[in-house]
C-alpha cells in the first residue's frame, strides 16, 4: 500500500515538473492546455493548434509570464507614475485616453515596475525608459530630465519587468551591431537573450521601403555568447550545452522548436546536472 502510495505521489511530482516547463492557455470553460506559444496560438503536446482569442481564451503564460484578459482604460496602465500593466504583443502600448480596450495584459510585481539604469559608476537611476525616433533608448526621470541610454554611460538598465546588458555579439546580418544591449528571457547557468533588430525591405509593385523587426536569439554560458541560427540549432547548441542528449532528442524531432529558445534553455537549466 505504501509502494502505491508512493508511486502516485511521484508521478504526480513528475507530471507537475514537466507541465511547468510549458506554456499554457486557460479557456473561458476553464480548461488548461499546455504547449508551446506561437504568434497568438497554442501547439499543444499532441501538436493540435489552438487560436487564441478573447472570447475562448482568458488567460495566457508566455516564457514563465502569465498574461490576464483584461478590460483597461490608459490610466490602468499606470501606479504611482511607474508601469503596472504590460500589453502582451506590444511591450506597454496604452489604449486611447479613457477608451476601454480588451487586451491580454500582464500585472508586473511592485518590485519591477520602476525602470532604472545602471551607470558605468554603479549608480541605479530610477525613471521611465521609452524608445526614441531612431531605436534608441532613454530615460526620463520623475524630474522631466531625459538621460540618453549609451554604452559610454550605462551599464544595463531595466524596462517593463526585463533586463538589458550591453554585449558583444555576432552579428546576424551586415550593418548589424557587434555591440549592444541584450535583453535577458532567462537567467540561470545558461542564459537566454534575444534581441530586436529593425530592417528595410524595397517593394516593386508599391516601388516603396517597408520597416520590419527580426528578434533573434543568443545564449551565453562561461561568458562565452553564441547567436543561434534556425538552420543549425543543433549544432551550435551541442557546443554550448552538450550534457543532456534527451534535449537534443526533443530538439531534432521538433518537439521543442526554435521559435520557442524559451522552453529550450529552461529545460536544460532544470533538467540537466552540472
Amino acid at each position: 500500500m505504501k509502494k502505491i502510495i508512493f508511486i502516485i505521489i511521484f508521478l504526480s511530482i513528475k507530471s507537475y515538473s514537466q507541465n511547468d516547463l510549458y506554456d499554457y492557455i486557460i479557456t473561458s470553460e476553464n480548461d488548461t492546455i499546455f504547449g508551446f506559444y506561437q504568434d497568438m496560438k497554442l501547439i499543444d503536446l499532441n501538436k493540435k493548434k489552438h487560436r487564441i482569442n478573447s472570447k475562448d481564451v482568458i488567460e495566457i503564460k508566455r516564457n514563465d509570464c502569465i498574461y490576464r484578459l483584461m478590460t483597461v482604460i490608459n490610466k490602468d496602465f499606470y501606479s504611482n507614475e511607474n508601469d503596472s500593466l504590460i500589453d502582451m504583443n506590444i511591450a506597454n502600448i496604452r489604449p486611447l485616453l479613457y477608451k476601454k480596450s480588451t487586451l491580454y495584459v500582464r500585472k508586473l510585481d511592485k518590485n519591477l515596475r520602476k525602470d532604472y539604469i545602471v551607470t558605468i559608476q554603479n549608480d541605479t537611476i530610477y525613471g521611465q525608459i521609452k524608445l526614441s525616433t531612431f531605436h534608441n533608448y532613454k530615460l526620463i526621470k520623475k524630474s522631466g530630465e531625459k538621460i540618453m541610454i549609451s554604452p559610454s554611460l550605462t551599464l544595463e538598465f531595466r524596462k517593463d519587468g526585463f533586463k538589458y546588458l550591453y554585449k558583444k555579439k555576432r552579428p546576424y546580418t551586415i550593418g548589424d551591431k557587434r555591440y549592444a544591449y541584450l535583453k535577458l528571457l532567462y537567467d540561470g547557468k545558461v542564459k537566454l537573450f534575444d534581441y530586436t533588430i529593425l530592417t528595410n525591405s524595397f517593394s516593386p509593385f508599391s516601388h516603396s521601403n517597408s520597416f520590419d523587426s527580426e528578434t533573434h536569439y543568443y545564449v551565453e554560458r562561461n561568458d562565452v555568447i553564441e547567436l543561434i541560427n534556425p538552420t543549425r540549432i543543433i549544432t551550435i547548441l551541442k557546443s554550448i550545452i552538450p550534457e543532456n542528449k534527451t534535449l537534443f532528442k526533443k530538439i531534432k524531432s521538433r518537439e521543442f522548436p526554435y521559435k520557442n529558445m524559451y522552453i529550450i534553455i529552461k529545460y536544460f537549466n532544470t533538467m540537466t546536472k552540472i
